[in-house]
């Protein structure tokens, strides 16, 4: 910024002291061109012309440096301008770069804390899929169980059909043959009780 500045000022000053010294020389030549006027007469009109239009030529170059001087001068102001603009802007990104930096650190904290959790997620999910086959284990455990325990019923039944038709017909024949039946089956070792709840 200051450095432009400076440059502009002295870029400014330097312009005017050589367009300065052109003017001095320039007048110079016309004092003298007049003098050559007088004392030449005709002839000297002529050369004088001639020499003017020398000086004319001669002074366009300073012209284009001075309107090329100005085009700098303007292109330095903008530049100072932008340069002004900028430091602004980055004054204000500066009031931003607090909030920024703890913006960051928490998404770092954030990302830290999502990573412990996947891990914990995952552990989670290990023991969760451990106890699911403890739980099938124990499910088929359960399953053959039942399919014993149906089984040992459906014998038990198959044995209990028989007999109660043998303990009927005994008993028939307890009822039938009175005493004798009754003795009778005393006698083969039966017990007492069973038979009168046979009768």
């Amino acid at each position: 910024m200051e450095d432009i500045y400076v440059a502009r000022v002295d870029l400014r000053l330097n312009v005017k002291q050589f367009n300065a010294q052109v003017d001095k020389a320039v007048a110079g030549l016309k004092r003298r061109l007049k003098k050559i006027k007088v004392d030449l007469g005709a002839k000297g009109v002529a050369e004088f012309t001639k020499l003017n239009k020398a000086i004319r030529s001669a002074a366009r170059p300073t012209k284009v440096l001075s309107s090329s001087v100005k085009d700098l001068d303007k292109h330095l102001r903008r530049s100072a301008r932008s340069a002004d603009m900028l430091t602004k802007r980055l004054e204000r990104i500066g009031k931003y770069a607090a909030p920024l930096n703890t913006l960051s650190a928490a998404t770092e904290k954030a990302s830290a804390a999502l990573g412990e959790l996947s891990a914990a997620m995952r552990k989670v999910s290990s023991r969760v899929g451990k106890a699911e086959k403890a739980i099938r284990k124990v499910g088929k455990a359960a399953d053959k169980y039942t399919k014993i325990t149906k089984r040992a019923t459906k014998a038990s039944d198959d044995f209990s059909r028989p007999m109660d038709t043998w303990w009927k017909r005994f008993g028939a024949v307890v009822k039938t043959d009175g005493w004798l039946g009754y003795n009778g089956l005393a006698l083969l070792g039966y017990n007492h009780q069973v038979i009168r709840k046979t009768s």
